[in-house]
Protein backbone atom coordinates (compact mmCIF):
# COMPACT_ATOMS: atom_id res chain seq x y z
CA UNK A 1 0.00 0.00 0.00
CA UNK A 2 0.87 3.58 -0.82
CA UNK A 3 1.19 6.14 1.38
CA UNK A 4 -0.18 9.70 0.79
CA UNK A 5 2.11 12.32 1.83
CA UNK A 6 1.82 15.65 2.30
CA UNK A 7 2.94 19.20 3.39
CA UNK A 8 -0.16 20.12 4.45
CA UNK A 9 -0.69 19.87 8.55
CA UNK A 10 -3.32 17.68 9.94
CA UNK A 11 -6.70 19.66 10.37
CA UNK A 12 -8.25 16.93 12.82
CA UNK A 13 -6.87 14.52 15.91
CA UNK A 14 -5.75 11.10 15.59
CA UNK A 15 -2.75 9.06 14.45
CA UNK A 16 -0.30 10.55 11.83
CA UNK A 17 2.93 9.79 10.08
CA UNK A 18 4.94 12.40 9.79
CA UNK A 19 8.40 13.32 8.52
CA UNK A 20 11.18 15.93 7.88
CA UNK A 21 12.09 16.07 11.34
CA UNK A 22 15.30 14.68 11.00
CA UNK A 23 17.49 17.99 10.02
CA UNK A 24 20.50 16.65 8.17
CA UNK A 25 19.74 13.15 7.62
CA UNK A 26 19.29 11.53 4.29
CA UNK A 27 17.51 8.73 5.25
CA UNK A 28 13.99 10.30 6.74
CA UNK A 29 12.74 7.75 8.85
CA UNK A 30 9.03 8.61 10.04
CA UNK A 31 7.57 8.76 13.16
CA UNK A 32 4.22 7.80 14.72
CA UNK A 33 2.37 10.82 16.54
CA UNK A 34 -0.10 11.44 17.93
CA UNK A 35 -2.53 14.83 17.11
CA UNK A 36 -5.19 15.81 19.73
CA UNK A 37 -7.53 18.71 20.69
CA UNK A 38 -6.98 20.96 23.14
CA UNK A 39 -9.69 23.84 23.98
CA UNK A 40 -9.70 24.70 19.95
CA UNK A 41 -6.29 24.36 19.25
CA UNK A 42 -4.62 21.31 17.75
CA UNK A 43 -1.57 19.69 19.36
CA UNK A 44 1.03 17.01 18.61
CA UNK A 45 3.39 14.72 20.78
CA UNK A 46 6.06 15.03 18.34
CA UNK A 47 9.08 15.44 20.39
CA UNK A 48 7.25 14.69 23.55
CA UNK A 49 7.29 11.92 25.86
CA UNK A 50 3.63 10.83 26.12
CA UNK A 51 4.54 7.78 28.68
CA UNK A 52 6.31 9.95 31.31
CA UNK A 53 4.15 10.14 34.34
CA UNK A 54 5.53 13.55 35.02
CA UNK A 55 4.02 15.00 31.78
CA UNK A 56 1.21 17.23 32.06
CA UNK A 57 -0.26 15.61 28.93
CA UNK A 58 -1.32 16.45 25.52
CA UNK A 59 -2.07 20.44 26.98
CA UNK A 60 1.70 20.48 27.30
CA UNK A 61 2.23 19.09 23.67
CA UNK A 62 3.83 21.42 20.96
CA UNK A 63 0.74 23.38 19.23
CA UNK A 64 0.62 22.34 15.64
CA UNK A 65 0.43 25.75 14.19
CA UNK A 66 3.98 25.97 15.63
CA UNK A 67 5.62 22.74 14.01
CA UNK A 68 8.11 23.35 10.58
CA UNK A 69 6.19 23.19 7.31
CA UNK A 70 8.51 21.13 5.84
CA UNK A 71 7.39 18.48 7.36
CA UNK A 72 5.19 16.09 5.80
CA UNK A 73 2.03 14.23 6.98
CA UNK A 74 0.27 10.44 6.45
CA UNK A 75 -2.83 10.22 7.73
CA UNK A 76 -5.07 10.03 9.89
CA UNK A 77 -4.17 6.32 10.09
CA UNK A 78 -6.99 4.09 10.46
CA UNK A 79 -7.50 1.90 13.78
CA UNK A 80 -6.63 -1.61 13.67
CA UNK A 81 -9.69 -3.91 13.16
CA UNK A 82 -10.62 -5.69 16.41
Amino acid sequence: MELNWTKDKPTSPGAYWVRGFNVGEKQQTPALVEVKLVGDELRCNLGENNQDPFNEGPSAWSWLDDLSARFEWCGPLMPPNK
